[in-house]
């Protein structure tokens, strides 16, 4: 079982709309339009069996219509985390209802949905959580260097220390392209790391390095479709010379022992 834990798809009339505006803000270049039938076409090309949609809403007014239309999609190749923002004025009851509906996970992204790690309502956000959902956080810069980083590996070590109970999922290696920070502040540390667009990114020694110091059952394997490809990313995880054990953890066994059957 082969799970992609870091995907993007949109409903087929924003599709577009939403990857041109990506493009405009830092020159990224998909791989397809992430609709979810691209997606799935994509993922039978690479061999892909299951894929993690990871939702970000921009502002508190989309989070349930995009969790409305993740709750209708109903195929067992896609696993949906919920869309959510600190700034929801009832976030408790959407958290009750991605619960009810069998959610095993939620999507945050601090620069897209502006707010900042320190944030009250963040705090508020994450206490409600607890352990009840994987959080998948994105984690480090972006494509286009922003002049303050939220979520830096610092500043997620932080929130670790504040919510023990906490199932971080820290994107890109803990940290896009501040593997060096990674190294100091998380690795060991209880969380898991994507290593969603970390290929081709990363030197290939530090990306080993990582996933060798934090151990690979806590590491999953994701290609950040549509801003990268399944294939180029299952080919450079196994280019990496890890052993067998070690692929089938995080090419799917990790995300299935951690986050599925939780």
């Amino acid at each position: 079982m082969i799970i992609d834990c870091h995907t993007h798809a949109f409903p087929d009339d924003v599709a577009q709309k939403a990857v041109d505006s990506i493009h405009a803000f830092a020159k990224a270049v998909p791989v397809a339009v992430p609709t979810v039938s691209a997606l799935l076409e994509h993922m039978a090309h690479s061999g892909v069996d299951r894929a993690v949609l990871c939702p970000v809403a921009t502002k508190p007014a989309q989070v349930r219509g995009i969790n409305d239309w993740l709750m209708g999609l109903q195929d067992e190749r896609l696993i949906p985390f919920g869309a959510i923002h600190p700034h929801l004025e009832d976030v408790a009851a959407e958290l009750d209802r991605l619960e009810q509906a069998g959610f095993k996970g939620l999507k945050l992204q601090p620069f897209f949905q502006n707010f900042e790690l320190e944030d009250p309502a963040l705090m508020r956000l994450l206490d409600l959580v607890s352990d009840r959902f994987a959080v998948l956080m994105h984690a480090g810069d972006e494509l286009v260097p922003l002049p303050e980083i939220q979520p830096t590996p610092e500043r997620l070590a932080g929130l670790l220390d504040r919510f023990p109970r906490l199932r971080l999922i820290a994107a890109h290696a803990g940290g896009y392209r501040l593997w060096d920070e990674v190294e100091r502040h998380l690795v060991g540390r209880d969380l898991l790391f994507d290593i969603s667009y970390t290929f081709g990114i990363a030197p290939n020694e530090q990306l080993l390095r990582i996933i060798e110091a934090h151990g690979y059952e806590r590491v999953l394997w994701g290609s950040d479709f549509p801003w990268q490809a399944e294939d180029f990313a299952l080919r450079s995880l196994r280019e990496l010379g890890l052993g067998e054990e070690a692929l089938e953890a995080i090419l799917g066994g990790n995300f299935e022992r951690e986050v599925l059957s939780r």
